[in-house]
């Protein structure tokens, strides 16, 4: 998996990295935004600010519309490894 570190080992400069870091901040932006849309608001919030066990438990797969599932995946794991915490 690609990181921070990874690409440093690569050679990218300073200006690449920061790319690197926006296009992440993006991504996890646009799963945050996937979420909120299948869920809606209030619950996408409960959602991030509770354990991820709770959040497994509660996001209603039919809520999820199938273009959005990947996003939401993703937001799931970004608030696992502490991304909104």
């Amino acid at each position: 998996m690609l990181n921070e570190s990874n690409l440093k080992e690569f050679g990218l400069d300073e200006y690449q990295l920061e790319r690197y870091r926006f296009s992440e901040k993006l991504r996890l932006w646009e799963s945050i935004d996937a979420l909120i849309r299948s869920v809606g608001q209030e619950n996408a919030l409960t959602w991030l600010a509770s354990p991820s066990n709770y959040l497994e438990r509660r996001v209603p797969s039919e809520a999820i519309q199938e273009g959005d599932a990947l996003k939401v995946c993703e937001a799931i794991e970004a608030m696992r490894q502490g991304y909104f915490l």
